[in-house]
């Protein structure tokens, strides 16, 4: 390391102010901005963003002030969704600080011994409610009928004003008083912690739920875009989540084209990714895995990738757990592929 600090002086000394902008990566320190280099590294890091998002030791997660059947709330029908009619499904609805409200949706089915959270982007929904199109994305829904045919018992969750999130104060004559916009989330202030924790709170409470009401031999996760953020998120700071499968979520700050790449949540995350990809797989038996599609036309393409995920793998080899990062080369469209819903099938039967 000291090696490159003396020859970033020499390059600005050479030629002048342009070249100090310039990360360290660019001078074959791909890992400069990494700080949790072991196992235990990565679990202090965890307890420091827990509290940075919570204000708090521990996550203080939302409260479930109502349930409703699933197949009733406004949405479609579940059989319509999940290509099989669920054993149970429940609606949870949850209240947070600043009235930021949130539901998530929670379906069983006959013999699951599995569990996954499936997280939603941007303005990605789940179901046709308040009939108003949803915003699809094919290869989630696809990917969504197969562990359903699996079958894993599954929880849909949204971003906050997200998805099915536009309709919770709808449904639940919420006072107009709090937040209607992604953007304004930014601006509350909550009692402790960040706004990060509206992001995560319904999820991790979901999850809690779902424990409540049966065992799982496996815990999952997975999401495309701002859910596979989620994803990561989750992963990072939840040890209960076996595996997890981020699809085109986020990359290390570092490494994007320009600083405002990325919501604004992604660029509240008070550490390097590098780090939160390494509490994933900072605990015994997990698995985590990050996805690409190299020619992404929303964001995160191969270039942005390349220059860290082979050295992260070969750090993280010796953690007790299986991480990878996996470009798609040629692929051109924000989803997730076939082959990677086929990767995460096959991962989830072993």
């Amino acid at each position: 390391m000291q090696y490159v600090f003396a020859m970033l002086a020499l390059l600005v000394t050479n030629l002048g102010c342009a070249v100090s902008a310039q990360p360290l990566w660019h001078l074959g320190e791909p890992l400069a901005y990494m700080t949790a280099h072991t196992p235990a590294d990565a679990i202090a890091k965890r307890a420091q963003l827990i509290q940075a998002v919570w204000g708090a030791p521990t996550p203080h997660l939302p409260v479930i002030v109502n349930t409703f059947p699933g197949t009733g709330y406004g949405g479609e029908l579940a059989p319509t969704y999940f290509g099989r009619t669920p054993a149970t499904s429940i609606w949870l609805a949850f209240t947070m600080e600043n009235n930021v409200w949130a539901r998530t949706y929670y379906a069983t089915f006959p013999g699951s011994t599995c569990l996954i959270i499936v997280n939603g982007g941007h303005e990605e929904g789940f179901f046709n409610t308040l009939g108003l199109p949803k915003y699809s994305i094919p290869g989630v829904d696809a990917l969504v009928r197969s562990l359903a045919g699996k079958p894993c018992d599954i929880i849909l969750n949204s971003m906050p004003l997200q998805g099915e999130n536009r309709f919770a104060a709808a449904y639940l004559n919420i006072p107009p008083d709090g937040p209607t916009t992604h953007d304004q989330l930014a601006l509350l202030k909550p009692a402790t912690g960040s706004p990060l924790k509206y992001f995560l709170g319904p999820a991790l409470a979901s999850l809690n739920y779902a424990l409540s009401q049966r065992s799982y031999d496996k815990i999952g996760a997975l999401g495309i875009s701002g859910g596979g953020w989620t994803t990561s998120m989750l992963a990072a700071i939840e040890p209960r989540i076996q595996r997890s499968y981020a699809v085109a979520g986020s990359v290390p700050m570092e490494f994007r084209s320009a600083v405002s790449e990325g919501d604004w949540e992604q660029r509240s995350v008070p550490f390097s990714y590098l780090d939160v990809y390494a509490m994933s797989v900072a605990d015994l038996g997990r698995k985590s895995f990050l996805f690409y599609n190299g020619k992404d036309p929303c964001c995160f393409q191969m270039d942005s990738v390349t220059p860290w995920a082979e050295p992260l793998t070969s750090v993280l080899a010796s953690f007790p757990s299986e991480f990878g990062a996996y470009i798609l080369y040629s692929a051109s469209a924000h989803d997730i592929q076939p082959p990677v819903a086929d990767f995460i099938l096959n991962d989830l039967a072993q």
